[in-house]
């Protein structure tokens, strides 16, 4: 039968709404542990406690998006905004009715032109949000004169109802954030979930212990810095003291049992795989790299970065039309900024990753990721394959080989599936050339004619050694057990 054409990928809508597939590297769709298989079995038709059918993966999508303000700010004739008009909250209720709409679990935001922390504030209709950023007093001098901290940053998350519940299950921990104490505070945010593991029919998933199991999430926002037009005497570009003193430590004190997903945009363009044994890059996405030796600097530093991490830029693994998320404003040149970056060990939970429609209106296209969260776990039925002898079909073509092709073409044909099929085939073998085994005896079975009188013999001189109390008779029976162990 010819097999499903998302077995590898999943069906997607590219930006034109024209529909592709998005494949992935066959070799990183491993199994989720040994012996048993996470599939969405399609002979289930019954619903799961949340409504979807039984045997569907639940799939989870989170959006990433540099939002270039999320509220809406007047603006001159030029397009740049005017921060000193009034403002209004308008694209952030865009956000809201775009991710009710699309069912989107987390929004990652950069770019928030907000001050201030707010931990899980509810901002209606079941979707709570976390932001960082400098608060609105702070200052800093910049040629004589003192100007706000964090005029152009901001980071935040949006959770949904399901993602909020995750994040209570991990004990509603505090996020991590940049440090607003240095130069670089207003760009990264991060929050720990944890998905109790529950199949497709609602059932939960215990581990090998019997106790509930889960899977743990660090999701992040993450503002890069772009390249300064005028360093004063002694400075350098930011890129790679942030990288240093601000994202790294937090990546690195990341829960070690946390899957981490970084939605961000990084200011730089990281291009595609060169190498085959490269394991953060994939071989889709904008082959570019920049030229200046500054610029090449800044995207070494995020590439050594996912490596040391073990991350995995998960654009560049699907296949699809548009790649790019901004175009510079000077040469219009379009690069792709906005990534997520994910530990490897998730990459086999990722169904797609994809440039969208589904953010809001800004100079930076959204990049949604799609994420298995729960799947149906079954354990596939053990065929016993060492009864037959395949060695012995395929290197007699003459008889045996003939024999197995009529007894194959008897039970199968074109409406037979894989499963059927590969039963078919083991049952045919086994008509063909099955193997009587036998048990081998073990040496003490084979001797044991000869072997159990003495061993008796022996036994019951162990036995008087423990009961007798003579010093003189003690030494001839230690002498003679010691002559029957040898003769054992």
């Amino acid at each position: 039968p010819e097999p499903h054409k998302n077995a590898v990928g999943t069906a997607a809508l590219d930006r034109d709404g024209h529909e592709g597939t998005s494949s992935v590297d066959a070799t990183d769709q491993t199994k989720e542990e040994t012996g048993t298989k996470w599939v969405a079995h399609p002979s289930l038709n019954r619903s799961s406690k949340d409504g979807r059918p039984a045997g569907e993966m639940h799939t989870a999508n989170i959006i990433t998006q540099n939002v270039e303000g999320y509220m809406r700010v007047a603006r001159d004739p030029e397009g740049d905004g005017d921060f000193r008009a009034d403002h209004d909250y308008t694209k952030l209720e865009a956000i809201v009715d775009r991710m009710e709409a699309k069912n989107i679990g987390a929004y990652c935001i950069q770019e928030t032109w907000d001050y201030g922390d707010e931990f899980c504030k509810d901002i209606g209709r079941g979707y709570f949000l976390w932001h960082h950023n400098y608060d609105e007093r702070d200052t800093r001098e910049v040629e004589g004169r003192q100007v706000r901290r964090g005029l152009r940053r901001g980071v935040a998350i949006i959770l949904n109802q399901e993602f909020y519940d995750a994040w209570k299950e991990a004990g509603s921990v505090e996020p991590v954030t940049s440090s607003t104490r240095r130069e670089h505070g207003g760009r990264v945010i991060g929050i720990t979930l944890k998905f109790p593991k529950i199949d497709s029919r609602g059932k939960k998933i215990k581990d090998s212990k019997g106790r509930q199991g889960y899977l743990n999430f660090f999701l992040m926002s993450v503002y890069m810095p772009s390249l300064e037009k005028k360093l004063e005497e002694g400075e350098v570009q930011p890129h790679g003291d942030f990288i240093r003193n601000e994202l790294n430590p937090i990546l690195r004190d990341a829960h070690r049992d946390a899957e981490i997903i970084m939605g961000g945009d990084i200011n730089a363009s990281i291009g595609i795989r060169v190498d085959a044994d490269e394991k953060v890059l994939g071989p889709n996405g904008m082959d570019y790299r920049c030229s200046t030796v500054t610029s090449r600097a800044r995207e070494d530093d995020v590439l050594n970065l996912l490596t040391q991490q073990c991350m995995r830029v998960q654009n560049t693994y699907f296949t699809h039309d548009e790649y790019a998320t901004y175009f510079h404003k000077s040469d219009k040149l379009p690069v792709m900024y906005n990534i997520f970056a994910t530990s490897q060990s998730i990459h086999k939970r990722v169904r797609d990753c994809k440039v969208v429609d589904s953010g809001i209106e800004s100079d930076h296209d959204a990049v949604m990721i799609s994420i298995t969260i729960a799947t149906m776990k079954y354990k596939a039925r053990v065929v016993p394959r060492s009864t037959v002898s395949w060695r012995r079909i395929f290197e007699d073509p003459s008889s045996y080989q003939q024999l197995f092709i009529t007894e194959l073409k008897t039970p199968v044909d074109a409406d037979t599936d894989y499963s059927t099929f590969n039963e078919k085939i083991v049952g045919a073998g086994k008509k063909v050339a099955t193997v009587v085994e036998e048990k081998i005896k073990g040496w003490f079975e084979l001797y044991s004619s000869e072997l159990r009188p003495l061993v008796e013999v022996k036994d019951r001189l162990c036995h008087a050694i423990k009961r007798e109390r003579d010093e003189t008779k003690l030494e001839e029976m230690r002498a003679e057990k010691q002559r029957q162990q040898k003769v054992v």
